[in-house]
């Protein structure tokens, strides 16, 4: 049986999440064939960029404070490890390979598609485990399918 998780690794799980979607869009960005689709992965690298301060923000305010975020439960961490292991999260160099296997403007928007359908699971779930403070951020990343400025709070 796996270790539970606690609230430390799922927000530093966040944070590494949001470093690969910026690092993915980034190299998906150099590889654009078109201006177009340049300008969109520009826009979602920042938008990550924005998230991973967020995320960088609750994760000093667990090592700060532990009660601030509780652990979860054994269904929550059993569910959260299941879409760990999926693979938007197989490591933070992985998206920029990912990336680098995109050949065309379909693949690259495919990519950049999943990327942000699983991390969407991951929100969700992540939603009932964070404080009551942080919600309207996790709100506002599922609500505008993460392209709101989160980071306007």
């Amino acid at each position: 049986m796996a270790a539970r998780l606690s609230a430390r690794d799922i927000v530093k799980t966040a944070l590494e999440l949001e470093q690969t979607g910026m690092q993915t869009y980034q190299e998906l960005m150099k590889r654009a064939p078109d201006q177009e689709l340049s300008r969109l992965l520009d826009y979602l690298a920042r938008e990550e960029e924005g998230h991973v301060s967020i995320f960088s923000r609750m994760f000093k305010d667990i090592e700060l404070d532990p009660q601030s975020m509780p652990d979860p439960s054994a269904a929550d961490s059993a569910y959260l490890e299941a879409v760990m292991h999926s693979s938007v999260f197989d490591g933070p160099r992985a998206g920029i390979k990912r990336a680098g296997q995109a050949k065309t403007p379909l693949q690259m928007l495919n990519l950049a598609l999943q990327f942000e359908r699983d991390a969407m699971l991951f929100w969700m779930k992540l939603h009932n485990l964070v404080r009551e403070v942080d919600r309207p951020l996790v709100n506002k990343l599922i609500s505008s399918g993460r392209g709101a400025r989160a980071r306007d709070r």
